[in-house]
C-alpha cells in the first residue's frame, strides 16, 4: 500500500489516519502481515526458551551443546529481524501492534476531532469490528455500528 496514495491523509502531527472504507479495503493486506508477524514473534520465543534450557543444562557444556544454543542464539536472531521487518511493514502503513501473540493492530482515525483506533483481532470472525479512542484503557471496545460507519472517518 503506497502511502501517498489518493485519500490517505495525515493529520497536523504526522500520523496516517484511515477511513472505515479503507481499512476495510486493506484487511487481506494488512492479515498477511499480522500473521507473518505473529508467526515470527513465536520463532523467537520458541528459539529463545530453547537456548535458555541448553544453557541452564547442568554440568560443563561439550562441543554439541555450545554449537546447538548458538544456532538457537542464532535462528532467534534471524526470526526476530523478520519480526522487526513485519513490524516496519505495518508501521509504515501507520498501524499500530497491540499484541502480536493475539493478532491484534490498531488502525488510527479521527472520531469527533479526537484520535481513536480501529481494532483488528487475527483471530475474530469480523477482524475490524471495535474501536476506541486514544485516551480510553486497552481493554475499551466501542462496536463500530453501520449507522456510525460513516461517521468514523
Amino acid at each position: 500500500m503506497n502511502p501517498n496514495q489518493k485519500g490517505a491523509r495525515r493529520n497536523p502531527r504526522g500520523v496516517r489516519l484511515w477511513t472505515h472504507t479503507r481499512a476495510l479495503a486493506s484487511l487481506p493486506y494488512v492479515a498477511g502481515i499480522v500473521r507473518s508477524l505473529r508467526e515470527h514473534w513465536l520463532e523467537v520465543r520458541q528459539h529463545r526458551r530453547q537456548a535458555h534450557q541448553l544453557a541452564k543444562q547442568p554440568g560443563r557444556p561439550d562441543r554439541k551443546a555450545l554449537l546447538a544454543h548458538q544456532e538457537c542464539l542464532d535462528a532467534a536472531h534471524r526470526a526476530e529481524i523478520r519480526h522487526d521487518d513485519a513490524l516496519k511493514e505495518l508501521r509504515s502503513l501507520g498501524i499500530t501492534s497491540l499484541d502480536p501473540i493475539r493478532g491484534q493492530v490498531l488502525f488510527p482515525f479521527l472520531h469527533r476531532k479526537k484520535l481513536a483506533w480501529f481494532l483488528f483481532d487475527l483471530f475474530d470472525e469480523t477482524p475490524l469490528r471495535f474501536w476506541r479512542y486514544q485516551d480510553e484503557p486497552v481493554d475499551v471496545r466501542r462496536p463500530i455500528n453501520a449507522s456510525e460507519g460513516t461517521e468514523l472517518a
